[in-house]
């Protein structure tokens, strides 16, 4: 199923179009990366997040020049009892100075901005805030993460979790880069 194929998705729910992406394009883009996975390039990932970005612009009603980064939020929660939401965007680096995970947020919040009218108007909100965590490369989790951690009382098992998560992925990566050079 191509993603030409479905008919009239910009007036699908954002949530429909989302599933209906997760249940028939992605598993078709996404077919047996572990058997191709030490061939696969920078360009081949790129090529399948601009499948997911075209798909979503269709979804979203918005141009095919809008840039990509906007069709991209990784979290949207809110509440209709508080009419509140937040985008949170969840980002890996490499550690570089004390000042970073603000520096991080800010960056995030100057990209989100221009979507905060369109998901108010979806979700029927009064305000969004958006949020950029920072979580280190090394398994560094700064306390600006933990800040958020705890005012939206999310259990401490979570820290753990990413760090080990966060470990791994970067033993995988490192183990690619060295095993294909």
């Amino acid at each position: 199923m191509t993603t030409n194929s479905i008919k009239d998705l910009s007036k699908l729910s954002l949530n429909t179009a989302i599933t209906l992406f997760r249940l028939k394009v992605a598993p078709t883009i996404t077919y047996g990366p572990e058997i191709i996975w030490e061939s696969l390039k920078k360009k081949n990932l790129e090529d399948i997040e601009k499948v997911k970005a075209s798909f979503l612009k269709r979804a979203l009603s918005l141009s095919k020049y809008t840039p990509s980064r906007l069709t991209r939020i990784d979290i949207i929660a809110y509440s209709q009892i508080t009419k509140k939401g937040y985008i949170i965007d969840p980002t890996m680096r490499i550690e570089t100075g004390n000042s970073q995970p603000e520096d991080v947020n800010k960056e995030k919040i100057n990209i989100y901005l221009p979507t905060v009218d369109y998901f108010k108007a979806k979700y029927q909100l009064e305000d969004i805030e958006v949020i950029g965590l920072l979580i280190g490369t090394r398994g560094v989790i700064p306390k600006f993460f933990e800040s958020f951690r705890k005012t939206f009382e999310l259990p401490q098992t979570l820290t753990a979790d990413i760090i080990s998560s966060v470990l791994k992925r970067s033993c995988q990566i490192l183990s690619h880069h060295i095993h294909s050079v």
